[in-house]
């Protein structure tokens, strides 16, 4: 385990899916996105399953998709440890520079990987965004105007101008980023704000590419909580003050 990242190969693409009880869309999403890097022409790749404290069997599905698919690796965890740090353990065991999240339901659709992986030879990060013009957003209007109030406390708080922090499809280089994945304190949803907030403090670049989501009708996201967690989560981190990631992360 000693020092991965002298281990990171600069070409290729890893992407991560990080699963908590999504056994239901994770043998499909793994062949999906398998098909389309080879259709697309992208030999070197690695999908990394971040199966996080599941009790649906999702843990079982990941090690035979890893078994089945070349160049997928499975990671699983008994006890949870939330979006955040199960990307960040994920991202530990990357060897591809240029690295995509997504979420296990494939809600912003695969059609963009391609063109995040380009984006990503001069961008640190490319935030896949919902709300852009040419986006596509098919979601129940009260999530959206819940979505939209975030956004705009986000905004105002930071004077930063984002169409979306919390859309689960992202690229970056783990070269220029991982120093600040690492120092992130968020283990849950508010991790993505983090991300772009501290990305940002640090002057690096930041890209947007317009995604086309279709909500699950069946997701098992709790609104309410999910609301709670994100606000205090914001008002704690604006109350920190100026980025907490420049003192912890190694030049």
């Amino acid at each position: 385990m000693a020092n991965r990242k002298s281990t990171t190969k600069p070409g290729g693409l890893s992407v991560i899916i990080p699963v908590h009880n999504g056994a239901r869309h994770l043998g499909h999403s793994v062949g999906l996105i398998a098909g389309y890097l080879k259709k697309h022409g992208l030999d070197a790749y690695q999908i990394v399953i971040a199966e996080d404290g599941s009790s649906d069997g999702s843990g079982r599905i990941a090690r035979h998709l890893a078994s089945r698919f070349k160049n997928t690796l499975a990671l699983s965890k008994k006890n949870r440890l939330g979006k955040g740090r199960a990307i960040t353990n994920a991202v530990s065991h990357c060897k591809y520079d240029k690295i995509i999240f997504t979420d296990v339901d494939l809600s912003a659709g695969i059609d963009k990987i391609e063109e995040v992986y380009l984006r990503l030879d001069n961008a640190d990060l490319v935030i896949g965004s919902r709300y852009l013009p040419q986006s596509g957003c098919k979601r129940s209007l009260s999530r959206s105007i819940l979505s939209y109030g975030y956004k705009y406390a986000v905004d105002l708080l930071f004077l930063k101008v984002h169409s979306d922090y919390q859309c689960g499809f992202k690229g970056f280089r783990k070269s220029s980023t991982f120093g600040i994945i690492r120092a992130i304190q968020s283990a849950s949803w508010f991790w993505d704000t983090e991300l772009i907030l501290e990305a940002d403090s640090l002057g690096k670049k930041i890209e947007e590419v317009p995604v086309s989501w279709v909500e699950e009708r069946s997701t098992s996201l709790k609104v309410g909580p999910t609301i709670i967690d994100l606000v205090s989560s914001l008002l704690r981190y604006r109350l920190q003050g100026a980025s907490r990631t420049q003192s912890r992360v190694a030049p």
